[in-house]
């Protein structure tokens, strides 16, 4: 049986499946340590090779057709050329994509279209006519709109707004406080600061809460989240030359697949602008983005193993 293997490199964990070609039937797997390797290359990429070989030891390792791989920040520096040349010692064919393109290939399944990303962070993909174009995802410095951090910065920056005017504490502010476990804007700024990125994008889950029981507030930020990502959209529609008559949408990331107030905001928005929308949905891991890129490659006649 021949196969292909896909990895979706995260911040947490590596995600590793062996997928049947003629199939598409998952026939191993295995999970190791994060794969971000911007944090640090060295253990990264130990986490990432222990899964190959891993899968490996399940399987015959020369009934492997190639491994594709989908790592956040590799398009930086030469870091996609550092990892192929790292790989080539464990098997000759090698396809580097970052974390969302390999999403896409998962989620549309190899199709032209756009795949929205928000969970921490946040990013508009969109293929068209074998093309990437790209809208945000600079990071929660620069961008990330529509994200967990950026609807819990909004949040903090309401908060601080309170303190500025002189208002007293509402209610949003005080379940920040309390979710920091802090007493006011003072100690919530030296505490925040402290925190990861990660850290402070937690803050959504009780932003959710609260607008489900009601708060304004919370249900305002949520909205202005889904207006955020279909703006992106939009731009992406503007710059792909996608057609906006019968476009198909990827959805990927817990804010816009989870979120029914962020998905509600984000499709009215699309609808007020005359896009024509199929939602698709991922239905396992964004590993399989292998398989698909696999069998996209095939129907259109490129050899495989070729770059």
């Amino acid at each position: 049986m021949e196969y292909i293997i896909g990895l979706d490199c995260g911040g947490t964990k590596t995600e590793a499946f062996a997928y049947n070609v003629k199939t598409g039937e998952e026939v191993a797997s295995a999970i190791s340590g994060f794969g971000n390797l911007v944090v640090d290359y060295d253990l990264g990429m130990s986490h990432i090779t222990s899964s190959i070989v891993s899968i490996f030891e399940l399987l015959e390792g020369s009934h492997c057709k190639g491994i594709v791989l989908g790592i956040a920040g590799v398009d930086a520096g030469g870091l996609k050329e550092k990892v192929s040349n790292d790989l080539m010692t464990i098997h000759p064919t090698i396809y580097i994509f970052n974390d969302g393109q390999l999403a896409h290939f998962s989620i549309l399944k190899g199709r032209d279209g756009i795949c929205v990303t928000a969970g921490t962070g946040s990013v508009v993909l969109g293929l068209h006519q074998h093309k990437w174009y790209r809208i945000g995802g600079w990071g929660h410095l620069f961008g990330d709109e529509g994200s967990a951090y950026w609807i819990a910065k909004q949040a903090i920056k309401l908060a601080l707004s309170d303190e500025d005017n002189s208002f007293q504490p509402s209610n949003l502010t005080l379940a920040i406080f309390k979710f920091f476990d802090v007493k006011d804007v003072f100690s919530l700024t030296k505490r925040l600061y402290m925190l990861s990125k990660t850290d402070i994008a937690s803050l959504t889950t009780v932003i959710a809460q609260m607008s489900e029981e009601g708060n304004q507030e919370a249900t305002l930020l949520l909205k202005q989240a889904g207006i955020q990502l279909g703006i992106a959209v939009e731009e992406m529609l503007r710059k792909s030359k996608l057609s906006k008559e019968s476009l198909e949408i990827g959805l990927n990331g817990s804010v816009i697949e989870k979120n029914a107030q962020v998905f509600s905001s984000f499709h009215n928005c699309l609808e007020d602008s005359d896009i024509n929308v199929t939602y698709c949905h991922k239905q396992s891991s964004c590993a399989k983005g292998a398989y698909y890129y696999y069998k996209m490659r095939e129907l259109e006649g490129f050899p495989w193993g070729m770059q």
